[in-house]
C-alpha cells in the first residue's frame, strides 16, 4: 500500500497511465497485469491518494513512482507501508523530494 501526497499527486498517477479518482471516489488501474486500486486521499493532511497493489507488482510500481517523483520540480512524497517484502524496503520508507 502506497500514499502518494503533494500538489502534483494527480499529475504522477497520470504519468503512470491512470485516473485519478474523484473526491472520495475509488478507480481501478492495471499495472504489469496487476490490478491497482486507487484510492483519493492519502490519510495525511495533504491532498493525495492511497494505492494498494499486488505483492508481484508493487516493487515495480514502487520504482516507477520514485521515478516519476524524482523527475518532478514540485514536493511530492511516497509513503510506503508494507505487508510484505519488495524492493522499496520492510516496514516503512519515504521518499520526500
Amino acid at each position: 500500500m502506497f500514499s502518494l501526497t503533494g500538489p502534483l499527486s494527480s499529475a504522477t498517477l497520470k504519468g503512470l497511465g491512470a485516473a485519478a479518482p474523484g473526491p472520495n471516489g475509488v478507480a481501478l488501474m492495471g499495472f504489469q497485469g496487476s490490478p491497482v486500486v486507487v484510492a483519493e486521499g492519502s490519510g495525511l493532511a495533504a491532498p493525495g491518494y492511497t494505492l494498494v497493489v499486488d505483492e508481484q507488482a508493487a516493487g515495480e510500481l514502487w520504482r516507477n513512482l520514485t521515478l516519476k517523483v524524482q523527475a518532478s520540480s514540485s514536493p511530492t512524497s511516497i509513503v510506503c507501508v508494507c505487508m510484505h517484502r519488495h524492493s522499496c524496503s520492510s516496514s516503512a520508507t519515504a521518499a520526500v523530494l
